[in-house]
């Protein structure tokens, strides 16, 4: 009904503007390819260990858990095929990440492996700060 009181072709209009693409170029220097890299073996490394320990983890936290991981797919999916790449997007994975970080280290109670994940957290995020500076 709009359409036709504003000539407006919807279909016309959804195509021109629903673009997918999929090519990740969008970088200025080799700084920020190793920052979205770091980011993805930190949200690799933190998904496959959500998705391993769900098994062992109280019944009642399951449907938590399985939604933080659809967010981050969701987010992931999001960035992926969108036409107007930018590390901004991958900002809205940032939250179910966290969230999955401190499940894992929640779950961990060996002390060792916990420092060694936060070190190893810590010095890739020093990294990717100071060489994006």
């Amino acid at each position: 009904m709009v359409s036709l009181i504003f000539h407006i072709d919807i279909t016309d209009f959804f195509q021109k503007r629903a673009v997918i693409d999929f090519n990740i170029d969008y970088f200025k220097s080799n700084y920020e390819n190793g920052a979205l890299s770091i980011y993805v073996a930190v949200a690799l490394f933190f998904v496959v260990s959500m998705l391993t320990t769900l098994s062992n983890r109280p019944q009642i936290v399951h449907s938590s858990y399985k939604k933080v991981v659809a967010c981050f797919f969701i987010a992931a999916f999001v960035y992926i095929l969108s036409p107007d790449k930018s590390n901004d997007l991958l900002f809205f994975s940032v939250a179910p990440l966290t969230i999955m970080a401190a499940s894992h280290v929640e779950y961990m109670q060996q002390k060792l492996n916990n420092e060694i994940v936060f070190y190893v957290l810590i010095l890739c995020s020093l990294f990717t700060f100071f060489s994006q500076l």
